[in-house]
């Protein structure tokens, strides 16, 4: 048998094949579309500004945000230039190790490779996670990490489990949210070494409170009292409700299933954000699904 047949057949043979064949073209489709405008679409007028601003030493804090989002866009810009590849580069990248932590995730949960593919398959190309995986917004780089997240608390590695949701929270505040998320999947599956277990995620908020200092210093080249930063951010996102706050395409969650509709991002070349139908249709009869096998023991 030659080189190169022994090659292809240990090539055929592994098990990530498809998962990378899945992120080769995802991500190709990304960069092939990343000039497409060259134009900002919704809010990367916003996070684009600022981190031009952080580049150009003129950085300030974003009241509702916490900055690691702004300073990976910026990042960006460092390395290639003040312009859509720099803008959102680390965008598509975060996008397509969100599709490996998916799969990861899927694996994890004991999926079969040829079920956990095409899971990851729905996941990459769900209509507002592609979008999102080709702009400059904070939402794919916070993803990413909860999904690291779950991935490591899987796998046993509470601690490390808990830094990824510190990360995925600098991002943006929702992040915190894989917290309960973790504890419950505990609580339903585990509660095995409780002690050790409530520790180890306490370390999340812990580290928030000690390392958005830094990513602020960073930002701004200025050191913020950690507190009083976290109480502006929650003040002013909790301030961001229907009764102060106006925007034609503000919507309640129970919409998103109820009655869908289209956000647009961008008119020529289109990008439209929406829910996907068949996850719109099918996300509660899922819920449903899930908790009945959970309570079963699977």
């Amino acid at each position: 048998m030659s080189t190169l047949e022994r090659f292809r057949r240990r090539l055929w043979a592994w098990r990530y094949l498809g998962l990378a064949a899945l992120v080769v073209v995802t991500t190709a489709l990304h960069f092939g579309i990343i000039n497409q405008p060259a134009d900002f679409m919704v809010d990367e007028v916003y996070y684009v500004n600022d981190a031009r601003a952080i580049v150009s030493g003129d950085g300030e804090l974003r009241p509702e945000h916490p900055p690691l989002g702004q300073l990976l866009i910026a990042a960006g810009i460092l390395t290639f230039g003040d312009n859509p590849l720099g803008w959102r580069f680390f965008s598509i990248i975060f996008g397509s190790l969100g599709i490996v932590f998916f799969y990861l995730v899927c694996g994890r949960l004991g999926m079969s490779r040829r079920t956990a593919l095409i899971a990851s398959f729905l996941f990459a190309f769900e209509n507002m996670a592609f979008v999102q995986a080709s702009i400059a917004m904070l939402d794919v780089f916070s993803v990413t990490f909860m999904l690291a997240a779950f991935w490591l608390y899987l796998r046993g590695n509470s601690v490390t489990a808990a830094v990824a949701i510190c990360l995925s929270t600098l991002c943006k505040l929702t992040g915190g949210l894989a917290v309960p998320v973790i504890g419950l999947h505990w609580l339903l599956t585990r509660r095995d070494r409780p002690v050790r277990f409530m520790v180890s995620l306490a370390i999340a908020p812990l580290l928030f409170v000690l390392t958005i200092p830094l990513f602020d210093h960073l930002m701004t080249g200025e050191w913020y009292d950690p507190v009083t930063r976290i109480r502006e951010i929650l003040s002013v996102s909790s301030s961001i409700t229907f009764t102060d706050y106006t925007n034609i395409y503000a919507s309640r969650p129970w919409a998103w299933v109820l009655r869908p509709e289209v956000m647009p991002y961008y008119w020529d070349p289109q990008y439209v954000s929406t829910l996907s139908f068949t996850v719109g249709a099918l996300v509660i009869p899922t819920a449903v699904l899930m908790s009945v096998l959970a309570r079963r023991g699977n």
